[in-house]
């Protein structure tokens, strides 16, 4: 019960550091989370550039999706030509579905 408690008491520790260390970044006005498909972070630290390949891709994927293919087609295409993921690992459907929603807030706002 005793190590289960200090375990605990590290968890909530760690919790409030990370928290601390965010709010202390936002303060300073610098970027804090992660960064969008199709975009790098400027030297300053808080703006976004894009990344013209990225940006290619994610354009052929808006084309795909307005000639209504679904997102698992897309994802299929982007693995069949050998585009690459930031990762490396396969394309998802729901990482398409993902990035195309949160790259259509971002060109409507």
């Amino acid at each position: 019960t005793l190590a289960a408690a200090f375990a605990q008491l590290e968890r909530d520790l760690t919790s409030e550091r990370t928290t601390a260390a965010l709010s202390h970044k936002r303060s300073k006005g610098e970027r804090v989370g992660h960064v969008p498909y199709g975009y790098k972070v400027a030297s300053d630290g808080v703006r976004l550039l894009p990344v013209a390949p990225e940006q290619s891709v994610l354009e052929r994927m808006r084309r795909w999706r307005t000639c209504g293919w679904s997102y698992g087609r897309i994802a299929n295409q982007l693995d069949a030509a050998d585009v690459p993921t930031r990762s490396g690992r396969p394309w998802h459907m729901y990482s398409v579905a993902v990035m195309l929603r949160r790259n259509s807030k971002r060109d409507a706002a």
